[in-house]
């Protein structure tokens, strides 16, 4: 069914499925893709979430979810889903982040957004703007930049050593 394109009666079928074995990631997870291919983002959310409740490192699933939260206008709540996939190396994400003016981070996977470079000589970021490594392809949020440090002055990038600068939107990180 799911092959052939008839994605209404596969959801038929993995709705009965998640009943017969409710800790199912598969099914939870086929179920929720199912429902958004058919247009109902709504009733995709409920077995996506539980797809990535259990089993948190389930990229398709973190991946869908996001999506599907995006459709429903549920922003920030997609954003952290296609950051966590994307950390968890699922293809597509990056390029979706990309698309949103946004990034990931490479030690927690949280996202981070990304900023106009100005030219000027000091620049204040929110806490949400990712920080990126002059160097090498290090790209941080701001809790994992400040983990170490009292100060987000010139932090080094914990990886090379180098500087951490805003997250461009030119970037190709």
């Amino acid at each position: 069914m799911w092959k052939q394109g008839s994605h209404r009666e596969a959801a038929s079928s993995f709705a009965v499925a998640t009943q017969l074995e409710p800790n199912s990631v598969n099914a939870q997870f086929l179920l929720g893709a199912s429902l958004a291919q058919v247009g109902d983002p709504d009733a995709a959310v409920a077995p996506l979430q539980k797809c990535v409740e259990l089993d948190p490192n389930h990229l398709d699933g973190h991946n869908t979810l996001g999506m599907v939260l995006g459709r429903l206008g549920r922003h920030t709540e997609g954003e952290v889903h296609l950051a966590k996939a994307a950390f968890l190396g699922h293809p597509q994400s990056p390029q979706t982040l990309r698309a949103l003016n946004m990034s990931y981070c490479r030690r927690c996977g949280g996202p981070v957004g990304r900023v106009n470079p100005n030219g000027a000589d000091v620049n204040f970021y929110s806490p949400s703007v990712g920080m990126e490594c002059r160097t090498c392809p290090t790209v941080l949020c701001a809790g994992c930049v400040l983990g170490d440090f009292e100060s987000a002055i010139s932090p080094p990038c914990p990886d090379c050593g180098s500087t951490l600068i805003g997250l461009r939107k030119d970037s190709e990180l």
